[in-house]
């Protein structure tokens, strides 16, 4: 099911602010036995660097990228609470909006 209109621009409301915290500064970041990760903004572009057991490092290419992939990372976190359905596109931004680390 495609979301209305209204939906879609709540989405990008919230997208949008995620992207404006970043490039101010703030970040995500994750913790686990086997290591973790950071994403952040480097003034050039969306970073993610994963260290511990399975290090790696990628850079997005545009925003478009950085938020397809920001929102596949956090999926299970923000459907966790909610399993086996899934949230909606607007609960499941606003969840990893929460998510971010203000500077």
């Amino acid at each position: 099911m495609k979301p209305d209109a209204p939906e879609t621009e709540a989405i990008l409301t919230l997208q949008r602010s995620i992207v404006t915290a970043m490039r101010s500064g703030a970040s995500f970041a994750t913790a686990h036995k086997e290591g973790g990760t950071r994403i952040v903004w480097t003034g050039r572009h969306f970073l993610r660097e994963d260290y511990g057991d399975f290090p790696d490092r990628i850079t997005y290419a545009d925003e478009a990228d950085f938020l397809i992939s920001l929102r596949r990372f956090f999926d299970w976190e923000v459907s966790r609470d909610v399993w086996p359905a899934k949230p909606s596109e607007i609960e499941a931004w606003q969840g990893i909006l929460k998510l971010l680390r203000r500077a």
